[in-house]
């Protein structure tokens, strides 16, 4: 649910005497339901501005349950290890592997 603004009965004009209802912003003059389009998280912003200085903001988005489909588009790579007696031999070694 989106509350209601605090003492907010009556959205103000803007400074340049739109009203705020034709602007992009909106203030909820009552509680409302809070709709989402399909796919997209719900996210909010909230502010605290204190007397003594301290200023919070955070920024919330919905929980949405991960992993419920594969989303890896290729396999993880693995680590392997090549060793030589000499820098030759493992010039050999590498191209061995490569071939494989």
């Amino acid at each position: 649910m989106l509350p209601a603004t605090i003492n907010v009965q009556e959205p103000p004009e803007l400074r340049d005497h739109t009203r705020i209802q034709d602007s992009a912003l909106y203030l909820n003059t009552r509680t409302r339901p809070w709709f989402a389009p399909p796919g997209v998280p719900r996210r909010a912003g909230i502010s605290s501005f204190g007397f003594g200085g301290a200023n919070y903001h955070a920024v919330l988005e919905e929980y949405e349950a991960e992993h419920t489909q594969p989303y890896r588009m290729h396999a993880v790579p693995d680590s392997f290890l090549l060793a030589a007696p000499d820098p030759a031999q493992l010039l050999r070694v590498c191209e061995v592997e490569r071939a494989t």
